[in-house]
């Protein structure tokens, strides 16, 4: 298996996601971010329902990194909107 195959990023980013490895989550995205952006958006989906459920039910998380995760979360959503409608 290459690293640098993008769809394997991918799942890896969702596999930690489901582990709540956050900051291997984090790595996973701004790879994809940079090489791969329609797979970023699906995961950035994926990272928004992970939050959606962990804000109802922490499942163990600290509700401080719950919150630093939807910091995050909000301002690379930002980011990928800003640069969705620049040219490539």
């Amino acid at each position: 298996m290459k690293p640098d195959l993008y769809e394997a990023t991918f799942h890896r980013g969702e596999a930690y996601l489901a582990i709540d490895r956050l900051d291997d989550t984090k790595g996973a995205y701004m790879d994809l971010f940079n090489h791969a952006r329609p797979l970023a958006d699906r995961l950035m989906v994926s990272m928004q329902s992970w939050l959606t459920v962990h804000r109802t039910d922490s499942n163990g998380m600290r509700a401080a990194d719950v919150d630093a995760f939807d910091k995050w979360l909000q301002e690379r959503d930002g980011i990928a909107k800003q640069t969705a409608s620049l040219p490539h």
